[in-house]
């Protein structure tokens, strides 16, 4: 019974320990100038003192590459944007899930098992980190296993409709559900991917002149779903050099008869006249522009929110593509024009400020994730549980 309480007090301190990680990773990579934490940290000074003295790169953002010609780092861009849709739906499956629909092709909630499969299999390409500051975030090999488990016992569940339902794995580790582990395991490629093919795009041949369907302010249909381009902006932050954030305004209306997802929405596309496709950006949901879209929407019911996306600020013309598993598929025209300027830029001196402020954040999360580590074994070595002093009244 001790070796089970033991293992259950670890598993309760990790999220936390993920959340703090996971968020200082994020703002590391909203800024190309913010010192490279790859190497030992061992202050907060020395993290502060290097981000002053360290100024934007004029080609930080030079044709990307990958890191290792064995990595089609254009397949890792796809792979990573399907397996995140898929991952949405699998990670909620219950015991009371509707199954009928993750099976049937001409659903919106279809899942092409094969598919997900071969998008771990590339995932799979991605080297383990080798520094140790880079290991803190998990190896891929790691994660690549743990979704394996999860996508295998997801397919089951299907085929059988979840009689019995299933969720754990072979060692009894939940892998659906929110209190799952599926969090920590997915933040793991956001850095091996940002290491092994930095700044990589996923290109496409077709024109974009040829898809235009809708313009802004106009109503596509996507099956059940009716969705409006409210807006684009651009806001303030800290981008890479010669990017900034922009921000699409959207509506969305439920006509069906049964709630629906808007993972698919939340993973529409910019392309380019090159046909050149931008994904959303995860860093943005730390901006005050950010209104992240409902989860769902209930039938007859309408939601509102943002999507933010980190685009080259001479991207010209845009398409911004919005596309579901059924193959629905809406085309809005953004012109450079159309994109509205919604606050004041940041400075040069300002952008400074922040990634000062940015690094010693950083920091300071490290040192609280440390001393996090430093309590938790200290509780596993010495778990007894003090006696009281006090002396009973006679």
């Amino acid at each position: 019974m001790q070796t089970k309480q033991t293992q259950s007090d670890k598993r309760r301190s990790m999220p936390m320990l993920t959340i703090l990680l996971a968020l200082a990773l994020m703002m590391i990579a909203c800024n190309a100038s913010v010192p490279n934490l790859n190497s030992a940290i061992s202050t907060a000074e020395k993290v502060v003192a290097t981000a002053a003295e360290r100024t934007p790169s004029a080609d930080a953002n030079a044709t990307p590459v990958g890191q290792s010609s064995s990595i089609d780092c254009q397949a890792v861009a796809k792979a990573n944007m399907e397996f995140g849709t898929n991952l949405a739906q699998m990670v909620n499956f219950t015991a009371d899930t509707d199954y009928a629909a993750y099976s049937d092709p001409a659903s919106p909630l279809y899942i092409d098992f094969p598919k997900v499969k071969a998008d771990l299999a590339v995932f799979a390409t991605l080297p383990d980190p080798t520094d140790p500051a880079d290991a803190l975030m998990g190896k891929p090999s790691d994660a690549v296993a743990y979704f394996s488990e999860m996508v295998d016992i997801a397919m089951a569940d299907v085929e059988s409709k979840g009689k019995p339902f299933n969720d754990t794995n072979a060692n009894g580790q939940k892998v659906f559900g929110l209190d799952s582990a599926w969090m920590k395991e997915m933040v793991v490629f956001g850095p091996a991917i940002e290491k092994a093919c930095h700044g990589v795009t996923i290109a496409t041949d077709v024109p974009a002149s040829d898809l235009v369907t809708n313009q802004i302010g106009e109503t596509a249909t996507l099956g059940d779903l009716r969705v409006t381009l409210e807006k684009v902006v651009t806001v303030p932050g800290v981008a890479n050099p010669g990017f900034h954030f922009v921000f699409v305004s959207v509506t969305i209306e439920n006509t069906g008869q049964t709630a629906l997802i808007t993972n698919s929405i939340q993973l529409a596309t910019f392309k380019n006249a090159a046909g050149v496709q931008y994904g959303f950006e995860p860093n943005a949901i730390m901006l005050d522009a950010s209104k992240p879209l409902d989860g769902s929407v209930a039938p007859g019911e309408k939601t509102s929110g943002t999507i933010g996306y980190e685009l080259p600020v001479d991207a010209g013309d845009l398409i911004w593509v919005v596309e579901d598993n059924a193959n629905n598929k809406a085309v809005f025209a953004v012109k450079a024009s159309d994109i509205i300027v919604d606050g004041t830029p940041i400075g040069d001196a300002t952008a400074a400020v922040m990634q000062t402020s940015v690094a010693a954040t950083t920091a300071a999360m490290i040192d609280m994730a440390n001393s996090m580590d430093a309590t938790t074994a200290a509780m596993t070595a010495n778990p007894e549980i003090p006696q009281s002093t006090e002396t009973p009244i006679p």
